[in-house]
């Protein structure tokens, strides 16, 4: 009988199978060492463990990169320290057919043969392999086959899984056991100590006690993401890893719809993308989502996709955004108006539009009027603040006076809230619908509420006719009926009719929008002016500057136009 040196290899896919209570290693590894005992062939090395990993890998040398243990299986093949790994089954090693196949090669080239316990195949003698050269016919086919059966399997368990949450959410209901912070799955625990878990997730009262400050802190307090993780973490809140709080712990809770009870699925899809020539996993947009942010010019919220992509859109790409069973932490209004001051930040450039500490009072509301860049704080040596147009920053001239106080802007704007709250007839000067911003934006301001519902209802009755001419050609192309030259041309004037269309629908929706909320947010803001903070309270000032205004244009160190937030 020939002598094998051997090497065990055991793996499972996940974390907890690899727990202690768990006995699928300790037999995959008992049941080879049997066989090797039985069979007469030696153990050369310790066993090879896979303690909870993915094998669903396409190509070897990314297996070798990912799990150490298969580069370590390798190594020992490329330095001729064995002649058998012996494992459970195909599946231990590889879950796709191209990394057995990869697998199956690059061992036969090292004289080394696989040995599955539940597929077995006579190995041949060490002195036989180095006369043929390669493995016999048998045991390649059965590896091949494996191969395509690991692989399949997987493909049955994805797909299964996929549907089966799928389903589970269209009905409200939450599947997986990870769950947002401030609820729980776990009703109870079983004698053995396993959770049971319950199909409507519940509320954990002191959890969800930090996301209302979580919330409050960010639209009342006006404190920035970092501001706010800065805050828990020095009254030692624990956060949901226990590692403390981080920026991006804060932004995925205020971001989060589930805590206003929808749930949300499908909006990002997990796919391989090319990257420095090699593919890798990587979160990115449905194709509607990915559409609809490109209209935007931001990324879509789950309200944004409901309000933009009708329902037959988004199950074609089985993307839900439903109502969930669950019980709310935080009300819509409340994350809507999160929606909007996350948008209105990442507008404002992000963290310099950030509320807490001593930065500016007007970082990221100033606009040069002569040509729109921002204008910048700085300091001089007595610590006043100015600002300056940023052209000038990069080397170039503007005609804007050079210098702006910033107390003397600040002034101003003051004087004009005092106007206003004596003649709130001057406020529907701010509330003009400034924020259109193109040609025919401009000249739906001066068009009646009437005539512009009308003037939507045949734009987008326009965008059916472009769609279908689209169609046509489309047809006409595969039917050869056209060549390639005229096909390119005819759709490219049809994409560019169909977006012209679009913006002027979103400039009539803006406006429409506008017109609809102008006297509830003249209410607004006359109730915000009539609470102006101290001037001494400096962050108190700053959040109340930023919820009232979104611009203010400066020319020649005086205001040319303020622009009040058109919603708050």
């Amino acid at each position: 009988m020939a002598k094998f040196r051997c090497v065990i290899f055991a793996a499972v896919s996940s974390k907890p199978q690899a727990e202690d209570d768990k006995d699928s290693i300790p037999n995959q590894i008992e049941r080879a060492r049997d066989i090797i005992k039985r069979r007469g062939w030696d153990e050369a090395r310790e066993p090879i463990i896979v303690p909870g990993q993915s094998r669903s890998i396409d190509f070897l040398h990314e297996a070798m990169e990912q799990i150490p243990q298969i580069n370590n299986l390798v190594d020992l093949a490329r330095g001729g320290e064995i002649d058998l790994v012996v494992c459970r089954d195909y599946d231990r090693l590889a879950r796709t057919r191209s990394l057995m196949t990869q697998m199956s090669s690059y061992f036969s080239k090292c004289r080394v043969q696989i040995y599955a316990l539940d597929k077995p195949v006579e190995p041949i003698s060490p002195e036989d392999l180095d006369r043929r050269g390669r493995a016999i016919d048998s045991a390649a086919m059965v590896e091949a086959i494996a191969g395509l059966q690991a692989e399949g399997e997987i493909s049955r368990i994805v797909n299964r899984r996929y549907f089966g949450i799928n389903a589970a959410m269209r009905r409200g209901r939450w599947p997986h056991p990870k769950i947002a912070y401030g609820y729980t799955r776990v009703v109870e625990h079983s004698a053995d100590g396993a959770p049971i878990y319950t199909d409507v997730p519940r509320i954990v009262p002191d959890e969800a006690a930090i996301v209302h400050r979580i919330d409050d802190m960010y639209l009342q307090s006006g404190m920035g993401a970092v501001s706010i993780a800065r805050a828990l973490n020095a009254e030692k809140i624990p956060s949901p890893t226990g590692k403390g709080w981080r920026e991006s712990t804060i932004f995925h809770i205020l971001k989060n719809a589930f805590y206003c009870g929808y749930i949300v699925w499908g909006i990002k899809r997990m796919a391989n993308v090319a990257e420095n020539g090699a593919f890798v996993r990587r979160a990115c947009y449905s194709e509607p989502v990915e559409r609809l942010k490109r209209q935007l010019g931001k990324t879509p919220n789950a309200f944004d996709v409901l309000e933009h992509i009708d329902k037959d859109e988004l199950d074609k790409h089985d993307i839900i955004i439903v109502e969930g069973a669950h019980e709310r932490i935080r009300s819509v209004q409340v994350q809507k108006a999160i929606y909007r001051e996350l948008d209105r930040k990442r507008a404002m450039g992000g963290r310099a539009a950030s509320t807490s500490g001593h930065t500016p009072l007007f970082s990221g509301i100033l606009e040069c009027a002569v040509d729109g860049a921002p204008m910048l704080a700085r300091r001089n040596d007595s610590d006043r603040i100015y600002y300056s147009c940023r052209t000038r920053k990069i080397g170039l001239e503007c005609e804007n006076k050079k210098w702006v106080r910033e107390i003397d802007i600040y002034d101003a704007v003051m004087d004009i809230l005092h106007q206003i709250i004596n003649d709130q007839h001057i406020i529907d000067r701010y509330l003009a619908g400034e924020r259109l911003e193109d040609e025919y934006a401009a000249s739906v301001n001066n068009k009646s509420y009437d005539h512009l519902v009308t003037e939507l209802g045949e734009l987008e009755k326009a965008t059916i006719d472009v769609d279908a001419r689209r169609e046509r050609w489309d047809d006409a192309y595969e039917a050869n009926v056209i060549d390639l030259g005229t096909y390119s041309s005819r759709v490219q004037a049809v994409e560019d009719e169909r977006a012209s269309i679009d913006r002027r629908i979103v400039a009539i929706r803006r406006k429409l929008d506008s017109i609809r909320t102008v006297d509830e947010r003249r209410s607004e803001i006359l109730e915000t002016i009539s609470n102006i903070p101290e001037g001494t309270d400096r962050p108190a000032t700053k959040v109340f500057l930023r919820r009232l205004i979104e611009k203010i244009t400066i020319r020649d160190g005086q205001i040319e136009r303020l622009i009040f937030v058109t919603r708050m």
